[in-house]
């Protein structure tokens, strides 16, 4: 019979990401990047944030699932730090493009530690914390561009 290994009270921490679209809706960034060469249709950002913000809940379940972990605290501060970075970026953008590049870059440097963290607690958080970071590169790649003034 399988044993039940009961949830953190942290999995409620799985509804933050939910954060980062009503931001989206808030602050509606309709020609953001419209300069850069390699950016792709809008629709692209839209589908991928929608799937990213469902997998980073995902994420968190399944670590929260492991709630005798040592580091469960650990890794919920760096969870909270790394969706509060990502909401902050769209005002952030809206103020000034290159801070918004500054929000990108620190949600890699709260995303690595999760996801080199999360390894040891659920390989499936690990492998979408490590996606995660591959389109927040891209996602720099492509404000950094814009603030340079690298157009098309």
């Amino acid at each position: 019979m399988k044993k039940n290994i009961p949830m953190s009270p942290l999995v409620f921490l799985a509804a933050l990401p939910i954060l980062i679209l009503i931001m989206g809706f808030v602050f509606p960034m309709k020609s953001a990047g419209d300069t850069v060469a390699m950016r792709p249709p809008p629709v692209v950002f839209m589908i991928a944030w929608i799937a990213f913000v469902g997998f980073l809940a995902l994420a968190w379940v399944l670590i929260a699932r492991q709630s005798k972990i040592y580091n469960i605290n650990l890794l919920a501060v760096l969870y909270v730090l790394l969706i509060m970075t990502l909401v902050l970026y769209i005002p952030a953008y809206s103020k000034e493009k290159k801070y918004g590049a500054w929000m990108i870059y620190l949600s890699i440097a709260f995303a690595l530690p999760l996801a080199i963290l999360s390894a040891g607690v659920n390989a499936y958080s690990s492998i979408i914390f490590s996606v995660f970071i591959a389109w927040l590169v891209f996602a720099g790649t492509l404000n950094s561009q814009e603030v340079q003034g690298v157009v098309a």
